[in-house]
């Protein structure tokens, strides 16, 4: 997957937790390594889901 977001018409409604979370189990599934190039409006929700930051740029 290369690019994932949410219309802003549905932000802040769960959309974007359920995509990622579904997205996270399939690679789980498929024992495939995940990383994430987000935005700062996302990363308390990355955090959430377990994502830790590397590096900033």
């Amino acid at each position: 997957l290369a690019s994932l977001t949410t219309d802003p018409d549905y932000q802040c409604k769960g959309i974007g937790r359920m995509m990622m979370q579904w997205g996270i189990e399939q690679a789980d599934r498929n024992e495939l390594s995940i990383y994430l190039e987000g935005t700062p409006a996302g990363k308390h929700l990355y955090d959430k889901l377990g994502f830790e930051t590397v590096e900033e740029l």
